[in-house]
């Protein structure tokens, strides 16, 4: 792993094969900053005297999920990077930025852009392990609800949430993958997003099973995806035996 400098007067190394999109581990943290990662590119005429640009990829998470930020950072090549803490709406916060001009082009073929939410375009190419890569973008903006057998809600439930178009583009790379349950995009009311949807255990077991690895995943989420995963199975095989004890009994009638 050659590691370089983004620009001479950078504090931090990175890796040369940054986002290439090679390998599985490329393909997921794509698909994490599609969703949650923020680009920015600010222009610096006054101390430069040209129109110099700063291209920087901001991906900023929960405390509770510092951990999961921590190999983020071991993916850039330098684990002296700093992450910064940031306090808002009375939670705290952690981010780690990558920067270079050089990422723009690196990045900008996965639909990483600037203002991504707004101007998203259906001709993106998906980075070689796109299953990888949909897992990430469910890290990144996916939640999963999973009730249990003695309340109300006892199912589960699978959400993405984002722009329209994006979601629409992303239902088709799951469906392509090989995802055959039932997945819809519906917009929020009163709010300028939308979100996929996939509904049932079956379905959202279906889906882990597709796109979710141990080891390139949030560590919560997979919990979560392993308990649906159990409890599916049980439930299976007791639906099985009661089938067969039933069966048995019609044959002993008859």
């Amino acid at each position: 792993m050659e590691l370089i400098k983004p620009s001479p007067n950078s504090k931090y190394f990175i890796r040369e094969d940054l986002f290439k999109g090679l390998t599985p581990e490329d393909s997921y943290w794509l698909g994490v900053i599609m969703a949650d990662g923020c680009i920015r590119v600010d222009g610096n005429t006054k101390k430069t005297g040209f129109n110099y640009k700063s291209y920087k990829i901001t991906l900023a998470w929960q405390s509770k999920d510092l951990h999961h930020l921590k190999k983020f950072r071991d993916y850039l090549g330098d684990s002296n990077r700093s992450i910064v803490a940031n306090h808002s709406h009375n939670s705290q916060c952690y981010q780690v930025n990558v920067q270079g001009t050089w990422l723009r082009e690196r990045v900008k073929r996965y639909g990483i852009i600037p203002r991504k939410t707004s101007e998203f375009c259906e001709d993106y190419t998906p980075p070689i392990y796109v299953n990888d890569f949909i897992a990430g973008w469910f890290d990144g903006d996916g939640y999963i609800n999973v009730g249990k057998e003695d309340q109300a809600f006892s199912g589960c439930a699978l959400n993405v949430t984002g722009e329209h178009k994006s979601l629409e583009w992303l239902k088709d790379l799951i469906i392509q993958c090989g995802y055959c349950g039932t997945i819809r995009v519906k917009p929020i009311k009163d709010k300028n997003a939308s979100r996929l949807h996939i509904n049932g255990r079956v379905q959202c077991q279906q889906f882990y099973r597709l796109f979710y690895n141990s080891q390139l995943c949030l560590p919560r989420k997979w919990e979560k995806f392993k308990k649906i995963d159990y409890d599916t199975v049980r439930s299976l095989s007791r639906n099985r035996r009661n089938g067969d004890v039933q069966s048995k009994s019609i044959r002993r009638s008859l």
